[in-house]
């Protein structure tokens, strides 16, 4: 089979953040950290570490795979009408996607702990609303440290055109990494009266604005009005509000087709999801078998990462994807550099065959040899 390289890909080294505490039985995977918080400072005074944060913990009576979406259906809440749905729809990130489902097979019975962030939506179209969760750890009990629907939530309290009551913002904290570069903001609905403080409103005709307060908060969610309430602060409101990321700005035309968007923007983040529950896992006599390939293009690699994302194209459409030790890449670039002729081989087990019939090798590794011309006939 005749193979030739299309691309080589780096991967980027990213600033390792923790967002879980340690008895959480699965964390978010740490080389990417979620765009409404941020690891906690270790701090040893008295004084409480301030940073954008939303996290907290909701109790599911199911999660299921519904049309290839995660669904969470909730316990009726109090108060509840007899039909009102507690349905929200659930991401997980794909390097996290096999253990959870593995999970939700083994415990099929019962209630499940989730360890969420909220994600919401809103557009000049729609008003803010709550649309689900996103998963970064679950267990069957709960940790004696957590309650069901408390939310820890830091962040900016205002109006946002898209609400009718104030919000807490939640920006991407400074320190926090992103490789896209789009940093956003989350809004979430909150109902919080109080005396001695009041949220931020802007007034474009106003010369000098109302302050803007950080709020530091525990918070109890409602799934019947879909938002959280406010049971007491942390810390005392502050108008010292921590450094955070700007946000990018979407143009007008861009916004103005925002539902269409959201939706395409929905299922990208599904396709994640959905590859994995569609690829097909191989098995041979109960063993992983494997694929020896040969290629003879060099392929171009970069000192940044330890891994190289190596995919290869063959002549007939197959495409075989790999990632390589980049120290390994190298001391083979340099043979391949070394030898008048030659021709590598990449050999890995095959952990799965995408829809789109990609072959993904596991622990695959590549020798290169030297070719030696033939001798001409005399």
């Amino acid at each position: 089979m005749s193979l030739k390289i299309v691309s080589v890909k780096k991967q980027k080294a990213v600033e390792p953040v923790q967002v879980e505490p340690k008895e959480e039985i699965v964390t978010k995977p740490q080389d990417e950290a979620p765009p409404q918080t941020a690891s906690e400072p270790e701090t040893t005074g008295e004084e409480q570490p301030v940073f954008f944060q939303a996290i907290g913990m909701i109790e599911a009576d199911t999660v299921k795979l519904v049309d290839k979406r995660l669904v969470i259906t909730l316990p009726k809440a109090r108060g509840a009408a007899e039909d009102s749905s507690q349905e929200y729809r659930g991401w997980v990130e794909p390097k996290q996607f096999r253990s959870f489902m593995r999970f939700l097979e083994e415990h099929k019975e019962g209630s499940i702990y989730l360890k969420v962030y909220p994600k919401t939506f809103m557009s000049p179209q729609h008003p803010l609303a709550l649309q689900g969760w996103q998963i970064i750890a679950w267990r069957k009990d709960l940790p004696p440290t957590e309650k069901v629907n408390q939310f820890t939530l830091k962040g900016v309290w205002q109006f946002v055109p898209q609400s009718k009551a104030p919000v807490i913002t939640v920006y991407r904290n400074y320190i926090a990494n992103d490789p896209t570069g789009k940093y956003k903001a989350t809004h979430l609905p909150i109902l919080m009266k109080r005396e001695d403080y009041k949220p931020f409103r802007f007034n474009p005709k106003a010369t000098e604005q109302g302050k803007r307060y950080f709020i530091q908060g525990l918070f109890k969610f409602d799934s019947v009005r879909n938002c959280f309430l406010w049971k007491e602060d942390l810390a005392s409101p502050t108008e010292k509000i921590p450094h955070y990321r700007k946000p990018c700005k979407v143009p007008l035309e861009e916004t103005a087709q925002k539902p269409e968007q959201a939706s395409k923007s929905f299922k990208k983040s599904e396709q994640s999801i959905t590859t994995q529950v569609e690829e097909q896992i191989i098995m041979l006599n109960g063993k992983t078998p494997e694929l020896t390939i040969k290629f003879s293009e060099k392929p171009e690699i970069s000192n940044i990462g330890k891994t190289v994302n190596l995919q290869i194209t063959g002549e007939n459409g197959i495409v075989v994807k790999a990632q390589i030790a980049r120290k390994n890449l190298t001391k083979q670039v340099e043979k391949m550099e070394s030898f008048s002729s030659w021709i590598a081989v990449l050999s890995g087990k095959i952990v799965a065959i995408a829809p789109d019939g990609i072959v993904e090798l596991e622990g695959a590794g590549i020798n290169v040899f030297e070719k030696k011309a033939k001798e001409e006939a005399g």
